[in-house]
């Protein structure tokens, strides 16, 4: 049974309003708080603890949201092998890393680093508590968002504007740059290198996924990248 047939427009915005404000609130807002009070490690890492329980509850938020509107079904047909999808992650693994090596070759870029710019005032403990949520659980719920439930509504929405086969690819195509866009913007680029990294990894990460429709494939790639990210800060 189609769980999305009965549903308006009004119920379905509602649905990721809602999560996409959970998501900046336990992103954004906890880290500017986390700032503005400075050096204090106690608050420090009761902070982290916090929003790494929203973050949990986020994750099954978003799932049940992903689940609830079947949006894996409208990602496509084809169902690649297991060698493929595997193949498409260590080429999608390997394009990042040669993409990404090839910017950073004219600017370094900052930003998205969050707490680790005020690395030096933290304890060791925080930091390695912040490594982990940063490695591990952030880029799970980031993906569950911006990969499963926004990229699965992208999908079961070019269906209802156009049955056109051009037309359809052309609007995947723009709202994959826009959810990418989107995706840079939430990570604070502080230079224009910086914000195509992000738009780049989030072309490929939702390239991954369209093609192998295995939704952990891009939480790997995303955790890799942000490994990545945090050792080359270091």
């Amino acid at each position: 049974m189609d769980k999305t047939k009965n549903k308006t427009w009004l119920d379905i915005l509602l649905n990721y309003f809602m999560f996409f404000t959970a998501y900046l609130v336990v992103s954004k807002g906890l880290v500017l708080i986390l700032l503005l009070l400075g050096k204090n490690d106690h608050y420090n890492a009761g902070i982290l603890l916090f929003g790494s329980a929203c973050s949990i509850l986020l994750i099954a938020g978003f799932v049940w949201c992903y689940k609830r509107l079947e949006l894996k079904k409208y990602i496509g047909n084809y169902e690649p092998t297991h060698q493929k999808k595997w193949i498409a992650f260590i080429g999608s693994l390997l394009g990042l890393i040669i993409v990404s090596y090839l910017l950073t070759l004219f600017v370094t870029p900052t930003g998205g680093t969050g707490l680790l710019q005020s690395s030096q005032n933290m304890s060791p403990y925080v930091l390695g508590y912040y490594f982990f949520r940063t490695v591990l659980l952030v880029p799970i719920y980031e993906e569950i968002l911006f990969r499963g439930v926004l990229l699965g509504a992208e999908k079961w929405l070019i269906p209802k504007i156009t049955q056109q086969k051009q037309l359809q690819i052309l609007f995947l195509v723009v709202l994959v740059t826009v959810n990418s866009i989107i995706f840079s913007s939430l990570h604070n680029p502080t230079n224009v290198i910086s914000f195509v990294l992000y738009v780049i990894f989030g072309w490929i990460s939702s390239s991954l996924y369209l093609y192998t429709k295995a939704l952990k494939l891009s939480i790997y790639l995303h955790q890799i990248n942000n490994l990545l990210a945090v050792l080359s800060f270091f």
